[in-house]
């Protein structure tokens, strides 16, 4: 019989679909190959996701247990037959919907087929197998009664019910028939069901987390910096956790307790940082005594701000590096009054977190909105989804490096340090950070707004970097795992040094209108020997130019031994800075367009970290090559 199928939402809403009757298989999907096709940036659906296929009577399901298909908000099973009617639903309740009619195949002067009955579900063939067993069972009680009654009677009442007994025993072997397939339902059903589960799981249902919330809400802190006269300003948030040795601490971000120190300053007026517990009518404050931070924090800072010199420098590609290892705990004055201890989520567990699943924020966003009275917090929160898992350098990687969180949960400051729950309620995350845009608002450094931005991809560390550090095993994990791996990043990142040349001549070649106008100008190879006031006191070389006018001169230096460089450039009458290269790499570059005479000194010096007169190593030999081209007329 033919089928009708419409779409009753999404980007093909109110679009029908005939399907003759002469379809033996009628194929829903992303794939070219679809009967029933849906866009192909709608990637809730699969190329293949199901389909129909034609049997006696009508048409059976057929399914891809990775991709579930729901009619009446029941997952569809493998076989199942398509009743009269249907509503269906790909994916779960954010997925597309149909709408499925089976009509009548022949002319009106055909007898229509009697209905009779619908097709079944899970729960009705569990109840209709119940119903067998018992319906068996009172059928082989009565064939023994039969039989016993035939005994007694004698041989006439044998042979008058001869022809009952076979009746009967046809009935007895029917009746069996049917046992054994439901016994075989039954089975199927059983092996079915931990895919039925994982299916309804995985559908994309709004995690309902309210028991949760008011299970762990009273153990999420407010962070604030206490000013002398007692006023506050709220900062961040805490929760408690348990040490190894059964001790109560405060965990957070590392950059929140950073401001333990800084309470301290003039700033705050010599203030002192605290937690505040959200439980009336005392909430009371905690005191924070000490804090402890990953170590990886501040080395991957360090190493983070040496990648953005190189990057400057031309030196390795362009790579977004997020904030790391952002973990802390704080000891805070009577721990034992805190409230319970968060559980965090097995490290198995969170290596195996996925994009899709669910995530809880617990916290207090303060940063333009109306969110909580810091003096008597309620704790926020809102969900959302992991975006990504993926490791700092954005990549996927293997599972134990994807520390990583990327979700969807909206957060603003204040929000730092929020704990971020799984659908068990345990911790696997703590939020750091967003992406915002940021507002000029005024003609000052610092005259600016930031609004989230509409992507609303926000960050979270994973809680395993956390455990590390309350276990004692993060100084040496820092060593022998995650440097190893900076190391590793870093050489994937590099560019060889033509391509870094090819870059930079490239970019003069845009200025100058073309590369057949560039050309080499200059080109020395000196020793850095003698130390240099004009750049405190480092080793260097200078050297002088005076070029001709109406030019664009790009100066390139390059370390031979591959030691870190810099270049600064004066105006040989006064010796005024007049512009100064990048610094931190190999490479160090500098362009200028001369449209007017400037005799000028280009220092190249040893960017050496420590004290030159400690510096045991042999001279560097540097190599500077100017390259020239035409200044565009205007």
């Amino acid at each position: 019989m033919p089928l009708k199928i419409r779409y009753t939402n999404g980007a093909y809403a109110g679009r029908d679909i005939d399907i003759e009757d002469s379809k033996e298989e009628v194929r829903f999907g992303r794939g070219l190959d679809a009967d029933i096709p849906f866009p192909e940036d709608l990637t809730l659906v699969s190329h293949q996701h199901f389909g129909l296929r034609k049997e006696y009577g009508g048409y059976k399901f057929i399914i891809n247990h990775e991709k579930p298909v729901f009619m009446n908000g029941r997952p569809v099973l493998d076989g199942q037959d398509l009743p009269r009617i249907a509503e269906l639903q790909l994916s779960g309740p954010n997925g597309p919907r149909l709408k499925i009619e089976r009509t009548d195949a022949y002319g009106a002067n055909q007898l229509k087929t009697q209905i009779l009955g619908s097709a079944d579900n899970v729960a009705s063939v569990l109840t209709k197998g119940e119903t067998r067993d018992r319906r068996t069972s009172r059928t082989l009680g009565l064939v023994a009664a039969a039989l016993i009654a035939a005994a007694a009677g004698g041989y006439f009442l044998l042979r008058g019910t001869e022809e009952k007994v076979a009746a009967t025993d046809a009935a007895v072997k029917q009746t069996s028939e049917q046992v054994a397939q439901t016994q075989q339902d039954v089975a199927s059903l059983k092996e079915q069901i931990p895919g039925i589960k994982e299916q309804i799981a995985s559908m994309g249902a709004p995690q309902d987390f309210t028991a949760i919330i008011e299970k762990v809400k009273g153990s999420v802190y407010q962070v604030a910096i206490e000013l002398p006269s007692g006023t506050l300003e709220a900062m961040g948030t805490a929760w408690v956790t348990q040490m190894p040795d059964g001790s109560k601490v405060m965990a957070t971000n590392a950059h929140v307790a950073d401001l333990y120190e800084e309470a301290k300053t003039p700033k705050w007026g010599s203030g002192r940082l605290v937690v505040i517990e959200p439980k009336g009518p005392e909430f009371r404050h905690f005191v924070v005594t000490g804090i402890k931070k990953h170590p990886g924090y501040d080395a991957w800072s360090e190493w983070a701000n040496a990648m953005y010199a190189k990057m400057d420098a031309g030196t390795i590609r362009s790579v977004a590096l997020p904030i790391a290892y952002d973990v802390a705990i704080m000891t805070v004055e009577n721990p034992q009054d805190l409230g319970e201890p968060l559980k965090i989520a097995p490290e198995a567990d969170m290596e195996s977190m996925k994009a899709g699943q669910p995530l809880l924020q617990i916290g207090y966003p303060s940063e333009r909105v109306l969110g909580t009275d810091v003096s008597r917090p309620e704790p926020n929160t809102n969900s959302g989804v992991i975006a990504a898992m993926t490791s700092f350098f954005l990549s996927s990687d293997e599972a134990a490096d994807r520390q990583f969180i990327q979700h969807t949960a909206a957060g603003a400051g204040g929000s730092s340090g929020s704990a971020m729950f799984n659908a068990k309620g345990e911790v696997v995350g703590l939020h750091n950070s967003g992406n915002y845009i940021f507002i000029q608002t005024g003609p000052g450094e610092n005259d600016y707004e930031r609004v989230p931005s509409a992507g609303n991809i926000n960050y979270a560390q994973r809680a395993d970097m956390l455990v590390e550090l309350m276990q004692g095993r993060a100084e040496e994990r820092l060593e022998k795992v995650y440097k190893p791996q900076w190391a590793a990043a870093e050489a994937r990142f590099s560019k060889a040094p033509d391509a870094i040349v090819k870059d930079l001549v490239t970019w003069l070649a845009a200025d100058v209108g073309g590369m057949d106008k560039v050309s080499v100008w200059k080109e020395q190879e000196v020793e850095m020997t003698a130390t240099e006031a004009l750049v405190e006191g480092k080793r260097a070389t200078v050297f002088e130019f005076d070029p001709p006018v109406g030019k664009i001169y790009l100066f390139l230096a390059q370390a031979m031994d591959g030691r870190n460089i810099g270049m600064s450039i004066f105006a040989k009458e006064d010796n005024s800075l007049f512009g100064v290269g990048a610094r931190g790499s190999f490479f160090s570059a500098y362009t200028i367009w001369y449209d007017g005479p400037l005799p000028i000194k280009v220092v190249v010096f040893d960017d050496y970290g420590g004290d030159v007169a400690s510096d045991t190593r042999p001279p560097g030999k540097v190599k500077l090559t100017v390259y020239e081209g035409p200044m565009p007329t205007q």
